[in-house]
């Protein structure tokens, strides 16, 4: 993926170029704004207006831009355009905000202009040519994609693109061969069946298609092959099948993904559409390429990717739940808001859009809408496990510990068998348990989630650390913490669980450096810092222990933390019981994790 990683780094250059303004040039004396318009009421405020430049518009542009807001950084920018006409970079930067924002239209009009010049921007080009295939204009789409440059991105952009170019003209036998050309770039043999399958269909070949589907299906085990095999199928009218392979892969990670999949088709109601034109081939390739190579390219360029994609086939409802992730991811929650909301409305993946959407408003600091979506959508799909778990979430995360419980009792009820990834329900669980005062049932949950996976560093930090704290098992407790720091040794939880134990167990001197790499690793929390302050006392390094103790006050994020700190910070510890000398190899081992950093 080598030549996909550069891509990404030179369209992305040239998504946060500056333009360079020359703004006394291009002052244009008619257009005034007053300030308080700009920075919101200020009744005191009684200066003159502020004239609008160039200048000023690209600096607010650019400020928006930097703050994650594209749309009103495409606004600026746009003003900004028309005060230069002239300046080509302020030509691409606003074309890249305004394709990234979704504006369409403005970004079509911008593209022309780009293409009009003899070295345009490739992601230019890129959106005339859905625009061509939306028309079914071959021959402008023949013409942009000669256009297209040799490197970067474009390399795997221009073989997918001529696949679907010769599939709508009927070409099947040309287009296969033309997409067996990624072959050269390695992974995407699961991107190869699956466009295989799309491109057979579209041509009326159904068993070759229904072959081609079963290959993307055994080559990747992602909800992608799962929903198309399952949307083929009950095309076919082989709705029982299409059911059969929705729920197998439903639930899958706790998505959902295929939830009201499964209920439209257990109605009566339509299926997914497969791809039925030329630009929903344009479509399916770029959503393809943006979900799998987001890592390569970067948020921004993927998104960029993502919007056109939604251009081309405006009914992808994936392309649009990848679309509403992305945007929520950068934070622009109003515009994910509305693509999450369109999902709902009309879709087969709705189930998916509504937890995801829930997941948003918790980001946002909405807990009472993100609990709202879960709990409506909860009475439309009653026995859908996950969305139990979602409740559960919310509650435990607003300390609701006994509704949170009450939640994950039914996820776990409603789940068809127990399998290995249901563990983080039971720790969930545990958890809620825990800090409800329920230690049995809190300790019972936390040993079946060890059950279905024994390796997880998060519940053998869980377990491991609630049993040091209450004195319980210090050995056992110990070596769990031991194997979660292997698997994790840059989380400072898991380092303070493991320097805790040995404290417990009368270690101190082998405690301080851990706990230490521990603050270190999280500053910002008040248990570490209390947890250091305790050791340091112990070794005889008091100032430093009355210093972490105050540390801890100063944080306070919680009232009994805080307490304690300030009856230490006046009082010191009382005599430690005697210490347990550790075996060599534990020492060995404490030292080199307190070294890690």
């Amino acid at each position: 993926m080598g030549v996909v990683r550069s891509a990404g780094a030179s369209v992305l250059s040239g998504l946060f170029m500056l333009a360079t303004l020359t703004a006394c040039a291009n002052q244009q004396p008619g257009n005034t704004l007053n300030v308080g318009d700009t920075i919101g009421p200020r009744a005191e405020f009684e200066g003159a207006p502020v004239r609008r430049t160039a200048a000023g518009d690209y600096l607010a542009g650019h400020l928006a831009q930097g703050a994650g807001d594209w749309g009103v950084a495409a606004v600026f920018m746009n003003d900004a355009l028309e005060r230069d006409e002239d300046n080509g970079q302020l030509l691409r930067r606003a074309y890249l905000l305004n394709i990234g924002s979704g504006n369409y239209e403005t970004a079509l009009e911008q593209a022309r202009e780009i293409a009009a010049h003899d070295e345009p921007l490739d992601l230019a080009l890129v959106l005339l040519m859905a625009e061509a295939a939306r028309n079914n204009d071959f021959d402008r789409f023949d013409a942009l994609l000669d256009r297209l440059s040799d490197d970067g991105l474009q390399t795997v952009l221009k073989p997918g693109f001529r696949t679907w170019e010769l599939a709508a003209r009927g070409e099947t036998e040309a287009a296969l061969t033309e997409l067996e050309k990624f072959q050269s770039f390695g992974g995407f043999e699961p991107l190869i069946a699956l466009h295989s399958a799309y491109i057979l269909e579209y041509a009326g070949d159904i068993e070759a298609a229904r072959a081609a589907y079963l290959e993307a299906m055994t080559l990747s085990s992602t909800l992608r092959a799962g929903q198309a095999y399952g949307a083929f199928l009950a095309r076919q009218g082989e709705t029982e099948a299409a059911l059969e392979v929705y729920s197998r892969y439903n639930g899958r990670d706790g998505s959902t993904l295929l939830a009201s999949g499964i209920r439209n088709l257990a109605d009566g109601g339509e299926p997914d559409g497969g791809v039925e034109n030329f630009s929903d081939g344009i479509g399916a390739m770029l959503f393809d390429f943006a979900s799998v190579l987001q890592v390569d390219l970067g948020l921004e360029l993927t998104l960029v990717l993502a919007q056109i994609a939604n251009y081309a086939d405006q009914d992808f409802s994936l392309a649009q739940l990848l679309l509403a992730d992305l945007l929520s991811q950068r934070k622009q929650y109003a515009a994910a808001e509305a693509v999450y909301d369109k999902i709902i409305d009309d879709s087969n993946i709705a189930l998916a859009a509504r937890i995801r959407l829930s997941r948003m408003y918790e980001d946002a600091d909405r807990h009472d809408d993100a609990l709202s979506v879960v709990r409506q959508a909860a009475r439309i799909y009653p026995n859908e496990y996950a969305l139990y778990s979602r409740l559960g979430d919310l509650y435990r995360q607003e300390e609701q510990f006994y509704q949170a419980i009450s939640a994950y009792d039914r996820a776990i009820d409603l789940l068809p068998r127990i399998e290995p990834n249901n563990w983080v329900l039971f720790y969930t669980r545990g958890i809620a348990h825990e800090r409800s005062g329920q230690w049995a049932e809190a300790e019972a949950d936390l040993k079946r989630a060890l059950e279905l996976q024994p390796s997880q560093p998060f519940v053998l930090n869980y377990l491991g650390y609630s049993w040091a704290d209450q004195g319980l098992h210090l050995q056992q407790a110990e070596n769990m913490i031991r194997e979660a720091v292997i698997l994790r040794p840059n989380d400072g939880f898991i380092v303070d669980s493991l320097g805790w134990v040995l404290y417990r167990l009368g270690r101190f001197e082998e405690a301080t450096p851990i706990l230490e790499r521990a603050v270190a690793l999280s500053p910002g929390d008040q248990t570490i810092n209390d947890h250091l302050g305790d050791a340091l006392w112990r070794v005889g390094r008091r100032i430093e222990a009355r210093f972490q103790w105050q540390r801890a006050i100063d944080l306070g994020d919680d009232d009994a933390v805080t307490e304690a700190a300030r009856h230490k910070l006046e009082n010191g510890l009382p005599p430690a019981e005697s210490t347990v000398e550790p075996p060599s190899d534990d020492k060995a081992a404490s030292a080199a994790i307190a070294s890690d950093g």
